[in-house]
């Protein structure tokens, strides 16, 4: 969903004022000699300061064989589990269920994933992002599944009044425009 520049300034309207706001996007778009426009900009300010909610999935929204940023807290953690694979080495699988104030969803660790919770970094009660989590369809429903890709955010310090966790970036990229082209 599009918001504008005005629309986005609400969600940080406690932390700058409009003035400071509008003279950062004018400073960031002559800096990026105009490749950003003033809404993309204003979402990139917003995102920096851990208040771009919009790509947090509710667990009730999940859909299977799709990628999702979700927050919740685990409530459950079952038995590792000790399978043989194909090839004859061993794998482990732990199932855990999350839940947020919509619904609740199993996540699956495999592996060395698993080593979190062995560690005790998680465990039921911790609150957890995942970061491009992938679903597939269970035996009891639509499952969650951290990847190749995904991340798993242990205790994420930012949450909104009602509890749910504000997504923050966990890398700053940086470079340097070396050519512009016409489009």
């Amino acid at each position: 969903m599009h918001k504008t520049k005005n629309e986005l300034y609400s969600l940080i309207s406690d932390l700058k004022t409009k003035k400071e706001f509008e003279k950062e996007i004018k400073q960031r778009f002559i800096a990026d000699d105009g490749l950003f426009n003033e809404d993309a900009l204003a979402l990139f300010l917003v995102d920096e300061l851990g208040r771009n909610t919009q790509t947090i999935t509710p667990l009730s929204q999940l859909e299977a064989n799709k990628e999702y940023v979700v927050v919740g807290t685990i409530t459950s953690i079952a038995e590792v589990k000790v399978f043989r694979r194909k090839d004859g080495t061993a794998g482990k699988v732990l199932n855990l269920e999350i839940s947020d104030t919509s619904s609740t969803c199993r996540l699956v660790l495999w592996n060395d994933e698993i080593e979190l919770v062995k560690n005790k970094d998680l465990q039921s009660g911790t609150k957890i992002r995942i970061i491009n989590g992938y679903t597939k369809q269970g035996y009891s429903g639509v499952e969650l599944h951290l990847g190749k890709w995904g991340l798993l955010d242990v205790e994420p310090t930012e949450t909104c009044g009602n509890g749910d966790v504000l997504q923050q970036p966990t890398n700053v990229i940086t470079g340097v425009l070396i050519k512009k082209e016409p489009t």
